[in-house]
């Protein structure tokens, strides 16, 4: 998929056309809070990680 052209004239010509543009905003949408969360996850954890490691170090 190409966001570039995902709202042009020739992709919302019809109405056909502009609800499947919707769908796939809508779509992009609900992967775009998987990704947050997932990375929210990542985040938390690598930190985890860091921190228990960073404490075994010796001054």
């Amino acid at each position: 998929m190409r966001s570039d052209q995902l709202f042009t004239l020739d992709s919302v010509a019809t109405p056909a056309d502009t609800r499947r543009a919707l769908e796939t905003v809508d779509k992009l949408a609900e992967l775009h809070e998987a990704h947050k969360k997932m990375f929210a996850t990542f985040v938390t954890a690598a930190m985890q990680q860091l921190t228990a490691a960073l404490q075994q170090l010796t001054p």
